[in-house]
């Protein structure tokens, strides 16, 4: 499978539009077109964690939290995370972060089970998605042609789902000016 078969997956999961505005989720190094038969997942891009992938000959590193989370003027070994990065690049293994993208998808929800949270509510709202209302007024008898049309064109989907219409009949009224 490919590391961006892999990253559709995680993107479904915990879509990256609902990371905080100052997190760095995603693929932060290696190749999208990288094919992928080993993958280790762990909570931290710590020295030893890359250590043992390097060992274990992972294709591919998934971490809860991002080794890199703002820009890099340089990527040398003088740098902590300059020396991560060159492991990871030396040894072909792509690096993926999911942090607040997954908190806010998944993460929060488990953890309020676990501990039995009642009227558990977000403390942030890091992502609303914007839906548009289309109204189209036709002729009854070319309402389904019209219908799928704009479906098929990509209008009409809310979440998980397609071909979201709503129909109603009535009577419109004018006065000309």
């Amino acid at each position: 499978m490919k590391c961006s078969e892999i990253i559709k997956l995680m993107e479904k999961v915990a879509p990256p539009e609902y990371a905080c505005n100052w997190d760095n989720c995603g693929l932060l190094v290696g190749r999208k077109d990288k094919e992928v038969k080993k993958i280790m997942v762990a909570l931290d891009a710590t020295r030893n964690v890359i250590d043992q992938a390097r060992i274990q000959n992972v294709d591919m590193l998934i971490t809860h939290h991002p080794m890199i989370f703002s820009g890099m003027k340089k990527v040398t070994y003088d740098d902590f995370i300059g020396r991560k990065v060159m492991m990871l690049v030396a040894n072909d293994i792509s690096y993926y972060a999911a942090h607040t993208n997954m908190d806010a998808a998944v993460m929060a929800d488990i953890a309020a089970d676990r501990i039995e949270l009642i009227n558990a509510k977000p403390l942030e709202v890091t992502y609303s998605e914007q839906l548009l209302k289309i109204a189209v007024f036709v002729p009854v008898d070319s309402a389904d042609k019209v219908r799928n049309a704009m479906t098929n064109e990509g209008a009409g989907y809310i979440g998980e789902y397609s071909s979201c219409t709503f129909n109603a009949e009535g009577q419109g009224t004018f006065l000309p000016i």
